[in-house]
């Protein structure tokens, strides 16, 4: 959709999707609930890969990418003060580690900051992850908290959305950990009702 330039990464961790799309003409930001980055408390080696792209935005390009806990309310405004509307609002990975009392907060925040005719993309793990997720919740759960603000593209939701750590294994999207299989990741296409 070459019309849709604004885009906006939550859990954003290195902030490589903002700086990657940015460097593609597009205006994104990141948020990141965690400060490590920002404090530099997280170094180079480990996030290899994306210090290898060049795709470290806190040291970059810190003007695209903040911390915020997306789990309460937020306001990214304009320099007029109006709420600016993204095209896209993507996560991948980070809503599983929310405390799950307060996705619904989320959700709402992801209402009020997606254009109308915007996408939500959000992958979400339904594994423990070696009891670092908060939120393990089944497809049906996740599907329901949308469902309250969106309509969800079941057939958007259905693409094949590997990466390094995911493998598709009898349909679904798996996520690869310590050789074995840890659950299954989510996809969800989201646009507002």
């Amino acid at each position: 959709y070459p019309s849709k330039t604004k885009l906006l990464d939550l859990g954003t961790a290195a902030g490589s999707v903002p700086l990657t799309m940015r460097r593609v003409g597009m205006k994104a930001l990141g948020l990141e609930g965690l400060d490590d980055a920002q404090r530099g408390m997280i170094v180079p080696d480990m996030l290899p890969n994306d210090v290898a792209r060049d795709r470290f935005a806190w040291t970059q390009a810190p003007e695209i990418v903040d911390c915020c806990d997306i789990t309460k309310p937020f306001r990214i405004e304009d320099n007029a003060g109006n709420v600016v509307k993204f095209d896209y609002i993507i996560s991948t990975d980070c809503f599983e580690h929310l405390v799950t009392e307060r996705v619904p907060q989320l959700v709402d925040n992801i209402y009020d900051h997606l254009a109308d005719d915007g996408y939500g993309i959000f992958e979400i793990n339904t594994g423990s992850f070696f009891h670092i997720h908060q939120t393990v919740q089944p497809e049906s759960w996740w599907s329901s908290v949308f469902s309250k603000r969106f309509v969800i593209d079941e057939q958007l939701s259905m693409q094949d959305f590997t990466y390094v750590r995911s493998r598709r294994s009898g349909g679904r999207l798996t996520y690869v950990a310590d050789g074995g299989f840890d659950e299954y990741k989510i996809l969800f296409w989201v646009r507002k009702q």
